[in-house]
């Protein structure tokens, strides 16, 4: 999640911009101590598109236009995680071993990645499946999954440890916190954590 993330993020706001604004003549500036600020409109945004995209991403961020500060959402005066991934060992339909990816996001939105070597189509399909929930509180939030175990193609009469591991964002510090050191990606579950399932009876 660590560089796939923080790539994603830049890529995603580049084509964003490069979607809703031409490329107009606007004089670039330098920020100082503070920002200068202009409105969407001066430097060729639409603000409708931006309210859009904010409402997409959640949490709390900014665009950043010629150097001018054009566009904010969210507290940023609050401390919080924003996004958290969740990484889990199971099979596919073909009884194939996979790595299943789910995104939760501040904001209530949750996405099922193909990082981990899921195909598209199966990766949505786990995503219909699973359920959460997100609260945003003064000083953090917090967040609620519930996995279908055989959604994942776990049998949960087995009795076999499940790999799993999780990385959440700290947006107070610009840091990833991870459950067990992969020393990179999420869904490297080989250094990840394991959750002894009871066998059922």
């Amino acid at each position: 999640m660590r560089h796939r993330t923080a790539i994603g993020t830049s890529f995603l706001a580049a084509l964003f911009l490069q979607h809703i604004s031409p490329c107009g003549a606007v004089e670039s500036v330098y920020p100082g101590k503070q920002w200068a600020a202009r409105s969407p409109v001066e430097v060729d945004l639409d603000p409708v598109k931006l309210d859009a995209f904010s409402r997409y991403v959640g949490g709390r961020g900014c665009v950043v236009r010629h150097g001018y500060m054009v566009y904010t959402w969210g507290d940023v005066s609050k401390r919080a995680d924003v996004a958290l991934e969740v990484a889990l060992g199971g099979k596919n339909a073909e009884g194939k071993p996979v790595t299943w990816v789910l995104r939760g996001f501040a904001g209530g939105q949750i996405q099922s990645a193909t990082a981990g070597g899921a195909m598209a189509e199966t990766a949505q399909a786990l995503l219909k499946q699973v359920v959460y929930k997100s609260e945003i509180r003064e000083n953090d939030w917090r967040s609620e999954w519930i996995i279908p175990l055989d959604a994942l193609g776990v049998d949960s009469d087995a009795g076999r440890p499940l790999p799993f591991n999780i990385t959440a964002w700290r947006s107070e510090n610009a840091e990833f916190r991870q459950y067990a050191g992969s020393l990179g990606e999420t869904w490297d579950l080989k250094y990840g954590g394991r959750l002894v399932l009871p066998v059922n009876k």
